[in-house]
């Protein structure tokens, strides 16, 4: 797991990130490459902001954000997801699940109302 923005130097959130973190995208950029040039299948997810609490402050199941992961792929979405839906895919669907394609990555935020608007109305 990296970040969204990791190959957009040239955006404010890299340059936010990357000034308060040094050079934090630059590494894990450096980290995908290496894992892409290791010869190893691999599935690399990009989420997006992470919000919400730690696992080990939440009360309950019952306090777990109810949202639909928008997967995304080449480097250009924006957007926010709660680090359950962020577990909860990658558990459910990458983990259990073998029909991934080899050498994937993609970016995951979560689902706007006005998306999941338009898909009922399709």
């Amino acid at each position: 797991m990296t970040s969204q923005f990791i190959t957009r130097a040239d955006s404010m959130v890299a340059f936010f990130l990357n000034t308060m973190v040094g050079n934090c995208l630059g590494h894990k950029l450096m980290a995908e490459n290496y894992l892409r040039e290791s010869g190893l299948n691999y599935t690399i997810v990009r989420p997006g902001g992470l919000k919400g609490e730690k696992m080990d402050q939440l009360s309950n199941e019952n306090s777990m954000p109810d949202e639909q992961p928008n997967i995304l792929q080449g480097d250009n979405g924006k957007g926010y997801i709660h680090r359950h839906t962020v577990g909860k895919l990658i558990v459910n669907e990458l983990i259990n699940n073998s029909d991934l394609p080899p050498k994937f990555t993609f970016e995951v935020v979560a689902r706007t109302d006005k998306e999941k608007e338009k898909d009922e109305n399709f």
